[in-house]
């Protein structure tokens, strides 16, 4: 059985979660390929320190002392993995062509903060590079780390062996054909010798070698390329939750694990707010019914959530209920009544939106107007392109702020009989205002949109209603 397992950032805390990872890479039997993510916080450092370098609050020194920080930071989890506490980490512990890599990627990355910083200027691109080095340290320490504890492994970079993409920075997507033959070359051979690959999640590139990354949280997509592209038989996805949960537990302290969910209900819970799991991580593993299922590093016995094509009937008719604190919704005023049957109007505004990638989560149209939600990553910039021009017919656009958006949901639901009337009777019986309402467009989920302050409350009530307690 061939496996692809991922272990995101919360997993990889520091060396001792090394050990975690090494224990169970060990008990997997079989062929298998990893895929991991930067350690924990550094894509987030990374980010920061590209924005204090735009707002020239940083000067060469201190580049140069940040870098030096993250590659002592990184050699220390090599340390402490291995169980070495003395000052052999780097004459000991760490192998010649080990720490020729690590340096050598340290010292890529403080030449490239150079040239930003004198260059004045930070593109799509380049933050894209710059973003890919959490990745490119955690794979080789990782490796290095597996070996040492009796795994023999290779560090592989995803730009440096054909995960392609289609060359959207920021938020790509890979081209799944290129993919699977570029794995079949280059990854197949060293599985083939039990050699085990660990590759990095997070970022490909385009067809001229550029690296490009899937978006925030993107290494899960990642690995769901990479099991497509290995023909895999279950993807694994490690992290520091035991699944997917019923609600929040940190607002529902009872909230439930959800054993199973289709293919369509982890879609819809990611999309609309659970951070388990990447919103897109089901689209390569649905082409070849390839399931994925969600464990604790942490609790490796623990059952988790499997992730398949076909639905498990539930106690109740609402799986889950998740929700995206900070969300909003721009309302598009028209002249006159009937401005929003007009086919021109949203073509214009979803033409723009298109030209700019930016992505409408939902779009409500009536007589008298238009509703668009975006996510918090695309809503300000949405509303700046709205706003450059006037569009015919259009009078004005109204951001409507500290909002957050609700879904509950389960496959087949929106079929069920008073799903619905359930939801929202219950939340006029707490006197919680619903400002915009979509239900009907999945049959897995249904969404509204609340003032943010009876977040809380809101969830609270949904949960009393559809699980008791």
């Amino acid at each position: 059985i061939m496996k692809v397992l991922k272990f995101g950032g919360a997993s990889l805390q520091d060396g001792n979660s090394l050990k975690q990872i090494a224990e169970v890479i060990s008990t997997t039997k079989g062929p298998k390929a990893i895929v991991l993510s930067a350690f924990n916080g550094v894509t987030d450092e990374l980010n920061n320190l590209l924005s204090r370098i735009l707002n020239k609050h940083f000067s060469e020194k201190q580049i140069s002392t940040f870098v030096n920080k993250l590659k002592l930071e990184h050699l220390e989890f090599l340390k402490q993995a291995t169980l070495e506490c003395n000052d052999r980490v780097v004459a000991g512990i760490v192998t010649d062509d080990a720490l020729h890599k690590v340096v050598g990627q340290c010292n890529r990355l403080e030449r490239l903060l150079y040239g930003l910083r004198y260059i004045d200027e930070i593109t799509e691109r380049s933050r894209d590079l710059i973003n890919s080095f959490g990745e490119r340290l955690s794979v080789i320490i990782a490796a290095e780390a597996l070996n040492h504890l009796g795994i023999n492994c290779q560090p592989l970079e995803a730009d440096k062996i054909g995960v392609v993409t289609d060359g959207l920075f920021g938020k790509s997507s890979a081209i799944l054909p290129l993919v699977r033959k570029n794995m079949g070359r280059v990854v197949m051979p060293l599985i083939r010798r039990n050699i085990v690959p660990v590759i990095t999640g997070y970022f490909g590139c385009d067809k001229y070698g550029r690296t490009t990354t899937f978006g925030r949280g993107g290494s899960d997509y990642s690995a769901a390329v990479i099991a497509y592209a290995l023909d895999a038989d279950a993807l694994e996805l490690w992290k520091d939750v035991d699944g997917f949960m019923s609600a929040d537990p940190e607002i529902i302290p009872q909230a439930r694990l959800i054993k199973h969910l289709s293919y369509k209900e982890a879609a819809e819970l990611a999309y609309f707010g659970s951070t388990i799991l990447h919103p897109r991580t089901v689209e390569p593993v649905l082409l070849k019914n390839i399931p994925i299922v969600i464990r604790n590093t942490f609790k490796p016995k623990g059952s988790g959530t499997v992730i398949h094509n076909y639905h498990i009937a539930h106690s109740v008719p609402v799986k889950g209920i998740t929700y995206e604190k900070a969300s909003g919704f721009i309302k598009v005023h028209g002249y006159g009544s009937g401005f929003g049957y007009r086919p021109e109007v949203v073509n214009e505004i979803t033409g723009r939106l298109l030209a700019n990638n930016i992505n409408i989560k939902s779009i409500l149209s009536a007589p008298t107007g238009i509703g668009l939600v975006f996510g918090k990553e695309d809503f300000d910039e949405a509303f700046s392109v709205l706003s450059r021009t006037p569009i015919k017919l259009v009078s004005g656009f109204e951001k409507v702020m500290d909002q957050a958006l609700i879904a509950f949901v389960g496959e087949g639901m929106t079929r069920e009989q008073g799903v619905a009337a359930r939801v929202f009777t219950c939340l006029a019986k707490k006197r919680i205002n619903i400002e915009m309402i979509s239900a009907g467009a999945s049959s897995a989920a249904g969404f509204f949109i609340i003032h943010r302050r009876d977040l809380k409350k809101t969830i609270t009530t949904l949960y009393k209603e559809f699980f008791g307690g």
